[in-house]
């Protein structure tokens, strides 16, 4: 079994090796069991596979929205908890309980592939907020690739609802137009988004930018060297000169590694070192 240890300032000491899979994760002792989450949107039910750090339920949330793999065998098989948010999570105890999920269709979650669209993964992770969260307003979310722009999507909607973070981490966001978010993937989302050149366009930014209008929030939005071509460099340079000078907001490229910390050369495994070092990093964020 890979372990963790802590020292009495709660200093997490790493193993040399991370934990693969969803197994080797609940051996460490920071996981409750996995739990099928039942929720309703759009006149439609679904089972979200969804597992928690045994924290204290009164402990703000961490919620990691993870994306969505492009193949059938490849969302099928994806682990609920992966190395880069097993690890956020593990490394955030005991400040924050955390809240991993997989969207629908991916992994243990149950879902409708041709029915589904960004609106739909929207609403749930709305719901699944409500379900979890305890009245605080310390909350975080943790986005990456789709997942990253689901949470933006969602910004306004929690704002009505009081739920609205004031720390978010955008990892690999796209960008997408509007008019693609109620269309389930396919043969028609594909060919909207091979027309889409206007990145600028893209509501996303808009959402971040009414997100910072509030004084105490903040962002941290990171691509990674290898982003292009699942994120253009078209897409990655609006950010950077939307955001770059934002004093709320913080721009990280990682070197070395590709889309989801993957290597590079070798898309079926995940660089260690650079998942550590982002970690770190964004514990220090959240922690602040």
């Amino acid at each position: 079994m890979l372990s963790f240890s802590r020292t009495k300032t709660h200093h997490l000491h790493v193993p040399d090796m991370l934990p693969r899979g969803d197994e080797q994760w609940l051996e460490t002792g920071y996981f409750n069991p996995v739990e099928k989450l039942d929720i309703i949107t759009e006149k439609r039910s679904y089972e979200i596979e969804t597992v928690t750090t045994n924290a204290e339920k009164t402990n703000p949330l961490l919620i990691i929205s993870k994306g969505i793999p492009r193949t059938k065998k490849q969302r099928k098989e994806l682990f609920l908890i992966n190395k880069f948010s097993g690890l956020l999570a593990v490394k955030m105890m005991p400040l924050f309980r955390s809240i991993i999920y997989n969207q629908p269709c991916t992994g243990g979650s149950a879902g409708f592939w041709c029915l589904d669209t960004i609106n739909t993964r929207k609403n749930i992770l709305i719901e699944l907020i409500k379900h979890y969260h305890q009245g605080r307003s310390d909350n975080v979310l943790v986005g990456t690739s789709l997942g990253a722009y689901i949470i933006a999507a969602a910004l306004p909607d929690l704002k009505k609802i009081d739920l609205l973070p004031k720390k978010i981490i955008l990892i690999s966001p796209p960008a997408f137009p509007e008019e693609i978010e109620e269309v389930p993937y396919g043969k028609e989302f594909t060919a909207i988004l091979k027309k889409f050149s206007k990145f600028d366009q893209s509501p996303i930014f808009e959402r971040i930018e009414w997100f910072l209008k509030n004084k105490d929030s903040k962002i941290i939005i990171t691509f990674s060297e290898y982003d292009h071509p699942t994120i253009p460099f078209m897409v990655q340079n609006q950010f950077f000169e939307k955001f770059f000078d934002h004093k709320q907001a913080s721009m990280i490229v990682f070197r070395g590694v590709g889309h989801s910390f993957k290597e590079p050369h070798n898309f079926l495994e995940k660089n260690e070192k650079t998942i550590i070092t982002a970690v770190n990093f964004f514990s220090e964020f959240i922690a602040k």
